[in-house]
């Protein structure tokens, strides 16, 4: 019954966010080099790996930037293996505004219907996070990895390791179909707070950018008309007259002919 929820619901969601999911891509062709998705490894059901699909938010080095930059891996390792969006120099514009809104995960719907993933489910985690399961590993692989969870819909106010484990491992506990469509209500909220922000990012980059073409545009402009002054007869930046200084040349030029 899960399963064949889990197939309809997320063909569907993927139809209707088809152009999106085409205007996103093209935005990221546009504006950065590389792949539109980015793949990772992630523990999946029965402690399968699988490969785990996004839109790609960072610039193409990223995983071996983290690697090579020890106080950046640090940082990563001790807030639960995720950055802040002003903590995390390798994310892109386009991948600022994917991360706020959280459609950088609509391609995950993919993984869904591939069978990788479910809808509803605890966050699909990489090795490092696994270890803080301990003992109950295999209880919290014995389901499919979701794409929204009890986790997830606690919004920017989310748990961080050991608690995370916790969360994750009550649904594991009490998975129902029911369950799921709570969960999936309670991420309505979610989402459109972080649509907001997105908005509003934007807003304030658009805003940023005018004021910043408005400056240039009035030094370009000054300058101009400080170039046309100095020429009519105004001091020189020297102390000289720049027409005087015009009418020796073609004395001297006179002269040499």
């Amino acid at each position: 019954m899960k399963r064949a929820f889990d197939i309809l619901a997320a063909s569907v969601m993927l139809a209707l966010a088809l152009p999106l999911c085409l205007f996103i891509a093209v935005a990221i062709m546009l504006t950065s080099k590389g792949s539109v998705f980015f793949t990772q490894s992630r523990w999946g059901r029965n402690g399968v790996l699988f490969r785990c699909l996004k839109f790609r938010t960072m610039v193409t080095n990223a995983e071996s930037w983290l690697l090579e930059d020890h106080a950046l891996r640090k940082m990563h390792r001790v807030n639960g293996f995720k950055l802040g969006l002003d903590q995390d120099p390798r994310i892109t514009l386009v991948g600022q505004i994917l991360r706020t809104t959280y459609l950088d995960e609509l391609p995950q719907l993919i993984n869904v219907i591939r069978g990788d993933m479910s809808l509803v489910g605890p966050r699909p985690i990489v090795e490092l996070e696994l270890d803080w399961y301990g003992d109950q590993k295999t209880e919290y692989l014995s389901v499919r990895p979701g794409v929204f969870g009890e986790w997830t819909a606690q919004g920017r106010r989310r748990a961080d390791y050991p608690d995370r484990t916790l969360v994750e491992l009550s649904y594991v506990r009490e998975a129902t179909l029911l369950r799921d469509i709570i969960v999936l209500s309670r991420h309505l909220p979610v989402l459109v707070f972080g649509l907001a922000e997105g908005v509003w990012f934007v807003w304030i980059r658009a805003i940023k950018w005018i004021r910043g073409w408005v400056r240039r545009d009035v030094v370009d402009t000054e300058d101009t008309q400080d170039a046309e002054s100095q020429y009519h007869g105004f001091p020189t930046k020297d102390g000289g007259d720049a027409k005087a200084l015009d009418s020796q040349e073609v004395i001297s030029e006179s002269a040499v002919a």
